[in-house]
């Protein structure tokens, strides 16, 4: 089996330990050869919308799609044209263009497996949270520091 991968930089240091693994640095190109396509990048203006109506043309038929990134970076509307053409013979979400709704037609489609966004939901993961947490707690009553604040203004008041 080949892994075939798209982004902004190459993983030589990868390639070298996984067999099969290769790099496109075209991703329409990546598309017309993928099977099962595994959506996992950040979200920003350039990935915002890049699986597409236009990426759904470069790939092939009978592609199995699965977004564990963010929502918006594929297009809902585009999803369910190639689930109802048939191009996208199964489709796998755990997060959605317009969260918290999530539209009708992809939970009512047999093709499609819906979940929650769970990666974090993990023993090893709550007990970084919760060393942070603390961390944070005492940086802040004992030296005054706010690493993690998100609204570090609202405490100066």
């Amino acid at each position: 089996m080949d892994i075939v991968y798209f982004g902004r930089s190459r993983k030589v240091e990868y390639e070298k330990q996984i067999p099969g693994l290769k790099f496109y640095s075209n991703l329409n190109d990546m598309l017309s050869v993928t099977d099962c396509l595994f959506v996992a990048c950040p979200l920003n203006e350039q990935t915002r919308h890049l699986i597409n109506f236009d990426s759904f043309k470069h790939m092939k038929d009978k592609v199995r799609l699965v977004n564990i990134a963010r929502g918006p970076i594929v297009e809902n509307e585009a999803v369910i044209d190639a689930l109802e053409r048939g191009q996208l013979v199964g489709a796998g979400f755990d997060v959605y263009e317009f969260e918290p709704e999530v539209d009708q037609r992809l939970i009512d489609n047999y093709k499609v497996t819906l979940l929650p966004h769970v990666g974090v939901s993990s023993k090893d993961s709550f007990k970084a949270f919760e060393r942070k947490c603390v961390d944070n707690l005492i940086k802040y009553f004992y030296t005054n520091e706010k690493p993690d604040a998100v609204n570090k203004e609202l405490l100066e008041k």
